[in-house]
């Protein structure tokens, strides 16, 4: 017997709506039925926002109300087609791989196709490889076009400007050792980044992809380096998160503190780890933990004070 999920779309035009709600249809897994509401109403599990009235008043008091309705923002963009960036799911499009694996990931017990489990684990190898400064120089292409070389000594990245966003996690891409010739012929034309800052760039917009399984929601984490993020609509949430591991933070009290999903503090640290931006530390030396969830109004204005002054620094 399918799953029947109740679902409803907000801001678009009849046109674009039943377009669209047919393409979502299209990508729903095995097991899974959506039933269509024409309106917001008490028992909605999945909500599709157009991304312009997420921070209209009816919408946000609507997911205060009902903090277990799930919902993604949609956009228009042609380039992006049936991706999805964090919570921001991109039309038109016929059928989204992306959609159909987080309907597996919310709403069943689906185990993740085996394809996605093993290019988490090339990933991490792939990405560890990428720090050992004896391996030089590292090359990776997709569909035999050069994406980036990696400078390992360095911890430098040199980037084809022609290289569009590329999911790692789903794409097809192979990571080999790059010959002195390429090394050379390509200096002069890619532009160069840090390792680091492009790593995170790419990776953490599809945390929904990161395996999580081996990071406790009662660890506790110290930041050692915050990450730069360029993704506007990252920046906000980013900040906070960073800021609260800076001073030693338990892994459950930043998703609950801040709102946000387990899923999503998880990733950020498994990327942190992974690139080695922070380290395990005790749930005595954590300075935001469940020992210390009472949090007195004091310590909380300080924080926000903390939070206002960073971004007023940062322009975000």
């Amino acid at each position: 017997m399918n799953k029947v999920l109740h679902a409803s779309m907000v801001g678009l035009n009849n046109d674009a709506s039943i377009a669209l709600k047919q393409a979502i249809e299209n990508s729903l897994p095995n097991g899974i039925e959506l039933k269509w509401n024409s309106a917001i109403q008490a028992h909605i599990d999945i909500l599709f926002i157009n991304h312009y009235f997420l921070d209209t008043n009816t919408i946000q008091n609507y997911l205060l109300e009902h903090p277990t309705t799930q919902y993604l923002c949609i956009e228009y963009n042609a380039a992006y087609s049936g991706k999805m960036v964090s919570n921001k799911l991109f039309y038109p499009f016929e059928k989204s791989y992306d959609l159909q694996h987080w309907f597996s990931l919310n709403f069943t017990q689906i185990v993740l196709p085996t394809i996605v489990a093993d290019k988490s684990k090339f990933l991490t190898k792939n990405i560890q490889e990428m720090f050992i400064a004896r391996n030089g120089f590292l090359r990776i292409c997709h569909n035999h076009d050069d994406i980036a070389i990696i400078d390992t000594r360095t911890e430098r990245v040199y980037i084809n400007p022609n290289t569009t966003d590329i999911n790692f996690f789903t794409h097809a891409w192979l990571q080999t050792y790059a010959k002195n010739s390429l090394v050379n012929m390509i200096q002069d034309q890619f532009k160069i980044e840090d390792l680091k800052i492009w790593l995170w760039n790419h990776l953490y917009p599809y945390y929904q992809y990161i395996s999580i399984d081996h990071i406790s929601a009662q660890s506790c984490y110290r930041l050692l380096q915050w990450p730069q993020i360029q993704n506007n609509e990252q920046q906000k949430i980013m900040l906070k998160i960073s800021a609260l591991f800076s001073r030693g933070a338990e892994v459950n009290y930043v998703a609950n503190y801040l709102n946000c999903s387990l899923q999503q503090i998880q990733a950020f640290i498994v990327l942190t780890q992974l690139l080695g931006m922070s380290e395990e530390i005790s749930s005595q030396s954590a300075h935001f933990s469940a020992k210390h969830q009472i949090i007195s109004s004091k310590s909380t204005g300080v924080f926000q004070g903390f939070i206002r002054k960073l971004r007023n620094k940062l322009g975000i």
